[in-house]
C-alpha cells in the first residue's frame, strides 16, 4: 500500500463542530459562531455530524462511551460513523442516511458525502481502510472499499464501488470503479 500522509491534524470537539459549520459558508464573528452553534442541532445534516465529533471527544475520554454516542448518532440520524475515523474540519453529509464510515478510516478536510456512502475495510480481519484526501465528494451509494487512496479533488460517482486508488482530480464511476478518462470529465 502506497503511504499516506495528511496535510492536517484532525480535529475533534466542539473546535471541530464549529470549523464544521463555519466552512460551510458561515463566517463572522461571535454572533455567527453562536448560528454555527445552533446549525449543529438544528437540521440532521448537520446534527449528525455534531454528534459524529462529540463521539469522538467522547471516545477519547472512554471507549464506550464513544460507541454511545455512536449509537445515538445511528438512532437519531440513520449515520453510523465510527468514533475512531479520522476525519477533517469541514465534513458534509448531505442526507447521513445510510451512511457507514469504518473506525480505520482517515480523510481530509472538505469531504462530501451523500446518502447511502459506505467507506471502510472489504470484510476481513486485517484488510485496512481508505485514506481520502482534501475535497473529494463521493456520490450516492458510493463505496470505498479496502486499502485503498483516493487523491484530492477525486469525485466517486453514485453507485461506484471503488476497489483501487483513485488519482488526485480523477473521477471514478461504475460497479467496480474504473477511472474516466480526464477529456471526458465535465464539470468544476
Amino acid at each position: 500500500m502506497k503511504s499516506f500522509r495528511l496535510p492536517f491534524r484532525p480535529m475533534v470537539g466542539p473546535r471541530a463542530v464549529l470549523q464544521d459549520q463555519l466552512q460551510t459558508g458561515r463566517t463572522g464573528g461571535v454572533l455567527e459562531l453562536a448560528k454555527a452553534g445552533l446549525g449543529a442541532i438544528s437540521t440532521v445534516r448537520h446534527m449528525s455530524t455534531a454528534l459524529f465529533r462529540l463521539s469522538q471527544v467522547a471516545g477519547r475520554f472512554w471507549g464506550p462511551l464513544g460507541h454511545v454516542v455512536k449509537q445515538l448518532n445511528h438512532v437519531l440520524t440513520g449515520a453510523d460513523l465510527a468514533w475512531q475515523a479520522q476525519i477533517g474540519t469541514g465534513l458534509k453529509l448531505y442526507h447521513p442516511t445510510g451512511v457507514v464510515i469504518g473506525p480505520g478510516v482517515v480523510a481530509g478536510a472538505g469531504l462530501i458525502v451523500q446518502q447511502g456512502v459506505t467507506i471502510g475495510g472489504r470484510g476481513g480481519a486485517h484488510d485496512g481502510s481508505p485514506l481520502i484526501g482534501l475535497d473529494v465528494v463521493l456520490g450516492a451509494g458510493a463505496k470505498i472499499l479496502g486499502p485503498i487512496v483516493v487523491g484530492d479533488g477525486a469525485r466517486i460517482g453514485a453507485n461506484a464501488v471503488v476497489l483501487i486508488d483513485v488519482g488526485q482530480g480523477r473521477t471514478a464511476v461504475g460497479i467496480p470503479a474504473r477511472l474516466q478518462d480526464r477529456a471526458k470529465q465535465t464539470g468544476p
